[in-house]
C-alpha cells in the first residue's frame, strides 16, 4: 500500500511539476499577453531610422506607444526629432532611439518593449501589403523629391509613403521649426492612415511565411508569439488610436535658434489625455466638424449639417468644396484620433476606404466632403 501511495505521489508531483513548468513557460514566452490582461497602461518605444544614405543613420521618428488594455485605447506620444531635450546639446535625430527615449519623464511609464524600423524596411513591408491609399485635399509637391502627390485618392507604394512622411518643403534655416512641425504631422497622418487600414494588413499577412518575412525586417525585443498577440489586440475593430506630439518652444542660442521640448507641458498633456481615457471622455459624440459640398447639387451641405447637428455633432461650417465635382464622398479626420473618424463614418454611411487623416490643428476636428456618389438616405440614425 505504501509503495502504491509513493508511486501515486511521485506521479502527482511530476504532473504538478509539468503544470508549473508549462505556466512558467507560457508567461515567459508571452509576457505581453500578461500586460494586456491587466488594467494598467504600458509603453512600447517606436522608432524609425533613416538609412537612405549608406553612411548616415538618423532617428527620423520617435514615439512612445501607450497601450490602455482595459479601455482599448492606444496613444502614440511622438517627438519632433528636430528638437532637443533641455539638458542635451544635440537634437533627437542625432541620437540613438535608446538615448533619445526619455518619455518616462512625461508619462511615468518606462517602455516595456521597443520596435525599430528602418525606412527601407518600412517600404518593403508596405509594398508587401500592397501599398496603401490616402485622400489628399490639395496637390502636394516637395523640393527635390521623386514624386508629386495630386489631389484626390492615391494608392501609394512604400517608397512614396516614406517620402511623403520625411520630405521637407524647404531647407531654409529660418523655417526649420515650421518644416519639422509639418513633417511630424505628415508622419502622424500617415501612421493613422496605415492603422485605419489594418484589416488589409491582417489579410496580407495571414500566411505564416509572409508574416515571418515582414517580422524579419523589424528590430524588436518582442518574441514571435508576443508580436502576434500585440497585432491581434491593435487590429480589433473596437480599439482606437490617437496621436499627440511633445510640445516645444523655440529658443535663440549663441549658434542660432533651437527647439526645446517643454517637459512640464508634456506631462500636463499626457495626464490630461490619461484622465480622459480612464473617465471615458475620450470618445465624445459632440466634437466640431464641417460639411463641404463637392457636388453641383445645391443645398446638400445644409441638409447634412442639420442631420449631424440633430445627432449631437457641432457643425461649425457648411460650405462648398473647392474642387467640383468630387466623385467619392470622403471624411478627413484632423484631430489625430480614429474614434472621431469612426463615429463620423457611422453617421454618414461612408465606406472605410474613403476615410483619411490629416493631422492639422483647426477649429474643426473632422470634415465630411460630399461627393456625387452620396445619397441622402445613406445617413444613419446612430
Amino acid at each position: 500500500m505504501s509503495i502504491r501511495i509513493k508511486v501515486i505521489s511521485a506521479a502527482g508531483s511530476l504532473a504538478l511539476g509539468l503544470l508549473l513548468a508549462l505556466i512558467i513557460w507560457y508567461y515567459s514566452a508571452n509576457d505581453l499577453g500578461v500586460l494586456l490582461r491587466q488594467s494598467e497602461p504600458f509603453g512600447i518605444r517606436i522608432a524609425l531610422i533613416d538609412n537612405s544614405q549608406a553612411d548616415t543613420e538618423l532617428t527620423a521618428a520617435l514615439g512612445q506607444l501607450l497601450v490602455f488594455p482595459e479601455q482599448k485605447r492606444l496613444l502614440l506620444y511622438s517627438a519632433n526629432t528636430d528638437a532637443r531635450y533641455e539638458a542635451d546639446a544635440s537634437p533627437l535625430a542625432e541620437q540613438s532611439p535608446f538615448s533619445a527615449d526619455q518619455f518616462k519623464e512625461y508619462t511615468d511609464l518606462r517602455n516595456s518593449y521597443y520596435i525599430t524600423l528602418t525606412t527601407q524596411s518600412l517600404q518593403r513591408i508596405i509594398d508587401l501589403a500592397g501599398g496603401t491609399t490616402i485622400f489628399l485635399e490639395d496637390n502636394l509637391i516637395f523640393d527635390q523629391q521623386d514624386y508629386s502627390y495630386p489631389h484626390g485618392v492615391l494608392l501609394m507604394s512604400g517608397e512614396q509613403v516614406v517620402e511623403f512622411m520625411l520630405a521637407r518643403h524647404t531647407e531654409q534655416p529660418d523655417r526649420a521649426w515650421l518644416n519639422g512641425v509639418d513633417r511630424l504631422r505628415r508622419m502622424e497622418s500617415m501612421l493613422l492612415n496605415l492603422y485605419w487600414h489594418r484589416k488589409q494588413w491582417q489579410r496580407s499577412f495571414e500566411q505564416k511565411e509572409t508574416a515571418e518575412l515582414a517580422l524579419s525586417w523589424i528590430e524588436t525585443d518582442l518574441g514571435l508569439s508576443e508580436m502576434e498577440t500585440l497585432l491581434a489586440f491593435v487590429s480589433a475593430a473596437d480599439v482606437h488610436l490617437a496621436v499627440q506630439e511633445l510640445p516645444m518652444k523655440q529658443e535663440i542660442g549663441p549658434n542660432g535658434p533651437t527647439l526645446l521640448i517643454k517637459a512640464k507641458s508634456a506631462r500636463i498633456i499626457y495626464n490630461s489625455y490619461k484622465e480622459d481615457v480612464l473617465s471615458g471622455r475620450d470618445r465624445p459624440d459632440n466634437f466640431p466638424v464641417e460639411v463641404l459640398n463637392g457636388t453641383e447639387t445645391g443645398g446638400m451641405a445644409r441638409r447634412v449639417k442639420q442631420f449631424l447637428q440633430d445627432r449631437g455633432l457641432q457643425v461649425l461650417d457648411a460650405d462648398n468644396y473647392r474642387y467640383k465635382p468630387l466623385q467619392h464622398s470622403s471624411i478627413v479626420e484632423r484631430s489625430g484620433d480614429t474614434w472621431h473618424a469612426h463615429h463620423l463614418m457611422e453617421l454618414t454611411g461612408i465606406k472605410p476606404r474613403y476615410v483619411s487623416f490629416k493631422r492639422q490643428p483647426m477649429d474643426v476636428e473632422g470634415s465630411f466632403i460630399i461627393g456625387t456618389d452620396f445619397k441622402i438616405n445613406q445617413l444613419t440614425s446612430k
